[in-house]
């Protein structure tokens, strides 16, 4: 009879669950690693969205590039405007890009940029592709940024004499 008492106390034990008391304490213990752990997330987030926005750009002009030539027709990447971030300015690629052909203006593709990120082209508003796959003029560059502007998280990816695309961390592509 007692080893049956035992087994009956203890699974009432077993059952009995959190107090109050200690599911607030875990509760504390919970909010404290959060907000320890918020501004080390921030930055990685901004750089991870970079990042993606660069990899994109540079793979859109990869893209463009083989596509012009088997096409055998120009394509120009042209800048969206309109979203919340960006400027007025035209060397301000903070939207986003579309893809058109030059001889019929037919849109090819669009890619509207999905956070909030400063980009900003050394030429004018459109780049142009030939039909040989040559990319626009040497020393084009595109340097991003993540908002707000004091972030120290930048890329840039730039067009050498060569006509090869190169991305590096910073602002400048020497």
């Amino acid at each position: 009879m007692s080893i049956l008492r035992v087994l009956y106390v203890s699974r009432l034990n077993a059952n009995r669950g959190l107090s109050l008391i200690e599911l607030m304490v875990c509760l504390a213990l919970l909010m404290t690693f959060c907000g320890l752990a918020v501004p080390l997330w921030q930055p990685w987030l901004s750089r991870m969205q970079i990042e993606t926005t660069r990899d994109q750009l540079m793979h859109e002009l990869q893209t463009a590039r083989v596509q012009a030539m088997q096409l055998g027709s120009s394509l120009k990447l042209v800048r969206l405007q309109g979203c919340a971030w960006s400027s007025q300015a035209s060397n301000d690629w903070s939207c986003g890009w579309q893809v058109f052909r030059q001889d019929t203006q037919q849109m090819m593709r669009s890619h509207a940029t999905q956070a909030p990120i400063h980009i900003q082209f050394t030429g004018t508003q459109e780049f142009v592709i030939g039909t040989n796959g040559e990319l626009g003029t040497v020393g084009a560059r595109w340097n991003l940024q993540a908002l707000p502007l004091s972030s120290d998280v930048q890329y840039v990816v730039c067009l050498n004499s060569a006509g090869r695309l190169r991305s590096k961390r910073g602002t400048s592509c020497g």
